[in-house]
């Protein structure tokens, strides 16, 4: 079976390889990992990806390639999430998107807030959103903050500079239908 892999190796393209183990995985793999995969240097592996990315994009491709940190991880532009959400093989719940809505607002929350929020069973959503890697949980002078990963931001397209700019729009939006209220009770 090795022989087998390995004349295969041969006659295949380390760019097909570098596709293949991010589709296959499903999830950020290390970009020394894909250099190991298709026999070839991290630098090297780095150049395919931007290729690869480059294709993609030409023909428009529901697919993307992203870099966070020292991986990548090919998956569907966050456009393209509604369509195919009830398929997904990681299916999210409608507590899973309660949870993920509130750490998009508020960036990172106590874990018992999100409790309060959402009631005892949030324990058993976070434990597998954080399995998943959706989120991160980090301890803070005994208080337990919840916060959401760079790869749950990519994949539902939460850029900070996007998300910043929508949550001061939102706020803009609230005051000045506050003040419509009060002016409207005068």
């Amino acid at each position: 079976m090795v022989k087998y892999l390995s004349s295969q190796l041969s006659s295949l393209s380390k760019k097909s390889i570098v596709e293949a183990v991010l589709y296959a995985a499903g999830k950020p793999v290390k970009v020394t990992t894909l250099a190991k995969k298709a026999k070839t240097t991290p630098k090297r592996v780095i150049k395919i990806i931007e290729e690869l990315i480059r294709e993609y994009d030409e023909r428009e491709s529901a697919i993307e390639i992203v870099f966070i940190d020292d991986m990548a991880v090919m998956q569907l532009k966050s456009e393209y999430t509604p369509y195919v959400i009830d398929l997904s093989p990681f299916p999210l719940t409608k507590t899973d998107l309660k949870i993920l809505s509130l750490l998009a607002l508020k960036q990172s929350i106590p874990q018992a807030e999100i409790v309060k929020k959402v009631g005892k069973h949030a324990y058993t959503h976070l434990k597998r959103l954080e399995k998943e890697g959706y989120i991160a949980r980090e301890n803070k002078e005994g208080v337990i903050y919840i916060s959401l990963t760079k790869l749950s931001k990519e994949y539902f397209g939460l850029s900070s500079k996007y998300l910043k700019e929508g949550i001061e729009e939102r706020r803009k939006q609230k005051i000045g239908e506050d003040l419509k209220k009060y002016l409207s009770k005068k």
